[in-house]
């Protein structure tokens, strides 16, 4: 018993990475299936920018777009997909957005974004598996898309650019200044409505990395492996206001968001090089314990050869008396 043990502890150490459970979807999340496989993504957008630039405020909807309504929306996600993946196929499209209305008590504002669709691709088959093309995943929206009187995506344009001409206007004095930064980095006050302008909800060119270069996570009760992708960039605009008296305080106003990460769960078996899945579907966990006690068997046969051809080879130490 004590030798399986020692075995089973030996094979999960030459095979890969650890056992844990599979991570939680969080932000972009995919799951591979045969046919569709299935995309979610959400997102929480915070603003209390309203709190130095009082004409800004988010428009306050409940609304989804699916079925008919999401025929526009769907075609500039369709056309967005396929520059990445020509032969990509988006279905069957639902988003859904609500925000709160700008809170005093608070001094913010919260807008809830969730998008869910299915990816259709000519997967190219061999004895290995089922091989799919992930390369789609980086897909940017360029047009704007409308929601119940909110514009979903071009956020910048339609709600920061206005917000930062109003900025354009403030001056630093010696009790008070201002400093900018526009997804993360430090931008003058001139250049802060060009930087604002460009962007847009719907941008996942941050998901680039080759998902070779993501983290795998192995479940065997669940048969699948995940691959994720964390510490992605923040966007959106903050102002920092420096009250310089005896004792300083600073206060961030900003309208932010972050996709906090990104995961892709495949079969179990699956394996990635660069952007592309080798799948295997259907395997029981009957499946896996076989192959798990085959390659348990193939090392303990390796093991007993390294005893009996190598270390006899080496001369013993003499027992001291």
């Amino acid at each position: 018993m004590l030798l399986v043990a020692s075995l089973l502890l030996l094979l999960a150490a030459s095979t890969g990475p650890e056992v844990r459970a599979a991570l939680q979807p969080s932000g972009f999340s995919v799951n591979i299936q045969p046919g569709t496989s299935q995309v979610s993504f959400t997102l929480s957008i915070f603003q209390n920018l309203t709190g130095i630039v009082r004409s800004f405020v988010l428009p306050q909807v409940h609304g989804v777009l699916v079925g008919y309504n999401s025929t526009t929306a769907a075609a500039a996600l369709q056309s967005a997909v396929k520059v990445k993946s020509p032969s990509a196929d988006l279905k069957n499209l639902r988003v859904e957005a609500f925000s709160t209305p700008w809170s005093n008590t608070t001094q913010s504002q919260w807008l809830n974004v969730s998008l869910s669709f299915g990816i259709e691709e000519g997967a190219l088959s061999n004895s290995q598996g089922v091989q799919f093309d992930a390369a789609w995943r980086s897909f940017e929206v360029q047009s704007g898309i409308s929601l119940a009187g909110l514009e979903l995506n071009n956020i910048g344009s339609a709600y920061l650019l206005p917000t930062a001409e109003v900025l354009t206007g403030f001056s630093n004095s010696k009790t008070v200044t201002y400093t900018y930064h526009v997804n993360g980095l430090g931008v003058t006050l001139s250049s802060l409505p060009e930087r604002v302008a460009p962007i847009s909800v719907l941008n996942f060119s941050s998901l680039a990395v080759p998902l070779s270069e993501w983290t795998p996570t192995y479940n065997y009760t669940s048969n699948t492996v995940t691959f994720s992708l964390r510490s992605l960039p923040t966007y959106g605009l903050e102002v920092l206001q420096t009250v310089v008296e005896a004792q300083p305080e600073q206060i961030a106003y900003k309208l932010s968001y972050s996709f906090h990460g990104a995961i892709f769960t495949a079969p179990l078996r699956s394996t990635v090089n660069g952007d592309r899945i080798v799948v295997v579907f259907g395997d029981s966990q009957e499946t896996m314990m076989a192959l798990l006690i085959v390659s348990t068997s193939i090392l303990a046969v390796g093991t007993t050869f390294y005893e009996r051809r190598v270390l006899s080879r080496i001369p013993g130490k003499r027992t001291k008396r």
